[in-house]
């Protein structure tokens, strides 16, 4: 394995003795957006109620403005979705 490799395998939870090529229909996430996922998850679990209906509208506007910037694009025209097949 090469040191670059090497470098970008600790981002993941993968085996590490196994090289993963398959990031598209069953690709593993990054360790810090797993650790992201985990807190918002706990924060919907203490108080599911006030997630959903003052807390998840903001979040998403949050995320959509971040994937505008990152692309270039208006972030009204962005929508997120589940997955590829449902978009």
């Amino acid at each position: 394995m090469t040191e670059n490799t090497s470098e970008l395998s600790k981002h993941w939870q993968l085996d590490p003795g196994m090289t993963f090529l398959n990031h598209g229909s069953f690709g593993a996430c990054p360790t810090v957006l797993l650790e992201k996922q985990r807190a918002i998850q706990d924060r919907l679990e203490r108080e599911p109620v006030a997630f959903f209906m003052r807390e998840f509208e903001g979040l998403m506007d949050e995320a959509r403005d971040a994937l505008g910037k990152f692309l270039n694009a208006d972030s009204a025209d962005l929508a997120l979705i589940p997955n590829a097949t449902a978009g």
